[in-house]
């Protein structure tokens, strides 16, 4: 599928979708379910590790804070790919249609050819900025654990004192890429690069999904607000086509054929504006299908990446000055706050365009038109003051308005948070 096929190779990448190599060959497909039940199985030891965090280091707010990030991501990051893998039929129907519907555009011309290239080419752009922004995260979270871990070699802890022994393995677990508490000592080989290598796997299939799962529905998004386009270049090319029919030679022949305006509509306008009608119904109709499968997701994902984004602005306050920690949590919160911003920013203008076709319609000639060509307007007219918009459950719309109320709320709980902090 030409439209998704940089979004659908990330799914594959990650496991979510079967590779259509694997198809038709056990032992491929053994491998994939082995690379799929692995990924989950890594994921259990290391969370319960980050919960067990939260009981060991109770009453320390920095900790509590710095691990909601990793426990709130990696539930949330995960939940998105079995989100998608049970409801894969319904995924790969959308991306059939799609590509049909790209495909079968009535009255697809050249303008309306370079329309729908342009919107695949910033689905792209959009897919990568993201992939970069993500890949952030998992690289400066695991860099500098990773050279703590060299540096020191193989020399063991101190064990001067059972108590400077215990303080120096709660400092140990503090500077792995998540804060965990283990009931074991993970402070010699060959156990903490176990551990490290675990949460590093961890991290980098938390962000193979979160890319592959969010930039495929930004994808959509964006290719069906391009579908937008071409509809409303093709209703603002209705006048100009329809009079093409009737120039030259033919055209006196034709005038006398009409006779009056009011009373008859060019041979060629009726079929166009139907086609016109149709392309708008299958827009819409597509875009329902779309937010049935997208809403649940968007309302888990715009609920969590709120709570992350708190906890982020958060740390980044408490370490101001300490740059290697600060660009940590600085990528941290990019990578929470880019898919938000590209959701609500892609469907604020699908949202305008979805009501710029109103406008469209309105502007053509149609007050020299039959009657019945002015009904089929005021149909269109009034079918098109309702916008078709995307949704997060019911309590928000993919919009920069609710991007807006987003941020507000994370200021708030913010807020508490420093407050409780400070006291």
């Amino acid at each position: 599928m030409e439209s998704l096929s940089l979004n659908l190779r990330l799914l594959e990448l990650s496991g979510i979708v079967e590779p259509p190599f694997v198809a038709g060959h056990r032992w491929r497909r053994s491998l994939f379910s082995l690379y799929m039940a692995t990924s989950v199985l890594i994921f259990v030891p290391v969370l319960l590790g980050e919960l067990l965090a939260f009981y060991h280091f109770w009453g320390d707010l920095v900790v509590i804070t710095n691990n909601m990030f990793t426990i709130v991501g990696n539930l949330t990051f995960y939940g998105e790919a079995l989100y998608i893998i049970a409801r894969r039929a319904e995924f790969m129907r959308l991306a059939g249609q799609l590509q049909h519907m790209l495909d079968n555009m009535p009255r697809a011309g050249a303008k309306q050819i370079e329309i729908v290239g342009a919107a695949m080419r910033r689905s792209r752009t959009l897919t990568w900025s993201m992939v970069v922004a993500v890949y952030m995260v998992p690289f400066s979270w695991s860099v500098a654990p990773l050279f703590s871990m060299l540096l020191s070699g193989d020399e063991d802890v101190p064990q001067e004192t059972p108590l400077e022994a215990e303080d120096d393995v709660e400092e140990f677990w503090k500077s792995l890429i998540s804060i965990m508490w283990l009931p074991i000592d993970a402070t010699k080989s060959p156990v903490k690069e176990l551990v490290y290598a675990g949460q590093a796997f961890v991290f980098l299939i938390t962000a193979s999904y979160y890319t592959s799962v969010n930039t495929v529905f930004v994808s959509f998004i964006v290719q069906v607000t391009g579908q937008f386009e071409a509809l409303l270049t093709t209703i603002s090319d209705m006048d100009q086509a329809v009079r093409a029919q009737m120039d030259g030679t033919t055209r006196g022949v034709a005038l006398k054929w009409l006779g009056r305006s009011e009373d008859r509509d060019p041979h060629e306008l009726h079929p166009y504006f139907v086609d016109v009608i149709r392309h708008h119904q299958a827009i819409i109709t597509f875009s329902r299908q779309l937010n049935d499968v997208l809403s649940p997701l968007l309302l888990f994902y715009f609920f969590s990446a709120q709570i992350m984004m708190c906890v982020m602005a958060f740390q980044m306050v408490l370490t101001w000055g300490e740059q290697n920690n600060f660009l940590k949590f600085f990528f941290g919160l990019l990578c929470v706050l880019i898919g938000p911003f590209f959701f609500c920013w892609q469907g604020n203008i699908f949202i305008e365009k979805s009501l710029n076709v109103q406008k469209a319609v309105y502007n053509c000639e149609w007050y020299e038109r039959s009657q019945g060509f002015k009904k089929l307007v005021l149909m269109v007219i009034t079918r098109t003051q309702r916008p078709v918009q995307f949704t997060a459950g019911k309590l928000y719309l993919a919009s920069l308005e609710s991007f807006a109320k987003m941020l507000n709320s994370v200021y708030y709980y913010f807020a508490v948070l420093k407050q409780l902090h400070e006291e």
